[in-house]
């Protein structure tokens, strides 16, 4: 019995301890962020933003702390450490002027090694028509943008209640023979904290989460060569010297999450978790996210959630809102089989929707 007693009284202080170092880092990494405060709009790759996943989109992005799936690789690394099955997630998402998005993922936990995981982002403009000052109907050439993100991770669960993540990533962009990329690192922390635990609850648990924190993006290409003439009003001279715009050079969007979840009430086939993220990002103001989740589970072999959220709360002139889905999980022969819609309203821009197709065996 003193046994027992010393060692939930260590595994207390070892939580505790853990609990403030993250603290520590946060407010540490808060301090730093600060100082990489640039205006609104002026990083690259900004599809690097767009939430990945219809359960966290749902939940109006606030997921960094309660991510239970692939799309855990987007929003905390860390959270893959708890995946107990192989995973498979494909998302599509029509996004805002015809722009198509696209999401494949995949998490592989190691008994004793780790949980690793790969995943692919696409962001393609479709076919667009050149115009230009003299042609401005269109000068009968078309092109396209397009946006790729390549990502490998590897997570670790230390124990039950503390896990760590990182990623590497490589990020591309694209537009007419215009291109540029760049080299970004992932980091992550999940926690489970003792306070307010009940008997089958655990306590708040904690996320965090640095994206994207890497290189800066400059375009290389065709469209920066041109003929100059340097002294145009010299007519005996070269009018057609070779030349090249001198393009810029713009970060990537780095972004800090904090989350926290909480399960109100949770038994064999009911289960009722509140989450919120709070963002603090390199290209815009700080802002909050909230959201809700509730699982029904029956027969063994069913699971029905329902999911709503808000983003962006606390920010001006807000394009972005409500966001409201459900999913669905049904496991045939041990394989589980996932399908998940999401709803997001942006207001001036338009309503969007997300569907995911998911595959645990």
């Amino acid at each position: 019995m003193l046994k027992n007693t010393n060692k939930k009284s260590q595994t207390m202080m070892i939580r505790k301890n853990i609990f403030w170092i993250f603290s520590l880092l946060l407010i540490f990494q808060l301090s730093n962020l600060n100082a990489q405060i640039t205006k609104v709009g002026t990083t690259a790759a900004s599809f690097l933003e767009i939430g990945v996943g219809s359960p966290g989109v749902s939940m109006g992005g606030a997921y960094t702390a309660i991510a239970e799936d692939v799309s855990a690789l987007y929003w905390n690394a860390a959270r893959i450490a708890y995946l107990e099955d192989s995973e498979v997630m494909f998302m599509h998402q029509p996004w805002i002027a015809d722009i198509s998005f696209n999401y494949f993922g995949v998490v592989v936990p190691i008994e004793g090694i780790g949980s690793f995981g790969a995943s692919l982002t696409m962001l393609n403009s479709g076919d667009m028509e050149e115009t230009t000052m003299l042609y401005q109907e269109g000068t009968g050439v078309n092109f396209d943008a397009s946006d790729i993100a390549i990502q490998l991770t590897y997570a670790r669960r230390v124990t039950d209640f503390f896990s760590f993540g990182f990623s590497g990533k490589y990020v591309s962009q694209r537009i007419s023979t215009m291109s540029s990329s760049a080299l970004a690192v992932d980091l992550g922390v999940y926690v489970v904290t003792p306070f307010f635990e009940r008997d089958g609850i655990n306590g708040i648990q904690i996320g965090m989460s640095i994206s994207n924190y890497g290189g800066k993006m400059k375009l290389e290409g065709d469209d920066v060569f041109i003929a100059v003439d340097p002294e145009p009003d010299n007519g005996g001279n070269n009018d057609q010297i070779p030349a090249d715009y001198r393009m810029g050079e713009y970060n990537l969007p780095v972004s800090f999450r904090i989350g926290l979840a909480y399960d109100l009430f949770k038994g064999e086939t009911h289960r009722l978790t509140l989450a919120t993220d709070a963002v603090h990002a390199n290209n815009f103001s700080e802002y909050v996210n909230v959201g809700m989740q509730y699982q029904l589970s029956l027969w063994n072999n069913f699971r029905l959630d329902i999911r709503g959220g808000y983003k962006t709360l606390f920010v001006e002139d807000n394009t972005q809102g409500l966001s409201l889905g459900t999913g669905v999980m049904v496991n045939i022969s041990n394989t589980k089989f996932k399908f998940d819609y999401a709803f997001t309203q942006m207001n001036d821009l338009g309503n969007l929707n997300n569907i995911t197709f998911s595959l645990l065996f």
